[in-house]
């Protein structure tokens, strides 16, 4: 099911990150959600899980290093036996991961049957929160992980609302412009191929 592009005139990425798990997601899958002990207060979240546990039905795990996860640990460091969850999903975690991003991005491949990740794209720099991602940093994160997607989809926040564009119309992109938290944001995974 496409995305209803333009999206959330005046919300912030996760209008576009929720939409886009959900839309990979099948129905009864088991979901391990890496980074989720924040979001709860993040605008849209409990839709997010009631879409995936209610109307999907599916088995919903939460990973973080926080208290309050139903799993309290680093998914760099994660102990867990392989595809041991139809999907693994970060959303808008990654980024955070200053040290060593591409084992968590390796541990969740050998964890998920599938993988999906979301996180804010543009002019890749240094924010005092973590990374806002360029194809370069991107790029590198992938190879340092082994990881190939078989899924990329870039989108960016425009006055008239979030809508899919081409990577390269993000490039010099500061993180906050267009009077957004993430100008853009690149959503990407190993999914299940159509008709599987």
């Amino acid at each position: 099911m496409p995305l209803d592009l333009p999206a959330g005139r005046h919300g912030n990425e996760r209008v576009i990150e929720y939409n886009w798990v959900l839309n990979q997601i099948k129905s009864g899958s088991s979901i391990l959600d890496i980074g989720t002990v924040a979001p709860p207060i993040m605008s849209g979240y409990p839709e997010f899980v009631f879409n995936l546990t209610r109307r999907l039905g599916c088995r919903y795990t939460t990973m973080d290093i926080m208290p309050g996860a139903n799993l309290l640990m680093d998914i760099r460091e994660a102990q867990m036996p392989p595809k041991c969850f139809d999907y693994v999903v970060a959303i808008s975690t990654l980024e955070h991961i200053t040290i060593r991003p591409e084992d968590a991005l390796a541990n969740m491949a050998h964890i998920g049957k599938y993988v999906l990740v979301t996180m804010p794209y543009g002019l890749d720099h240094t924010m005092p929160w973590g990374y806002n991602y360029g194809q370069r940093r991107l790029q590198r994160l992938w190879d340092a992980a082994i990881f190939q997607p078989n899924l990329v989809e870039y989108y960016a926040h425009l006055p008239e609302g979030w809508t899919g564009c081409k990577p390269e119309s993000l490039e010099n992109t500061p993180y906050g412009a267009y009077d957004s938290e993430a100008a853009g944001v690149v959503c990407f995974g190993i999914v299940k191929p159509e008709g599987e």
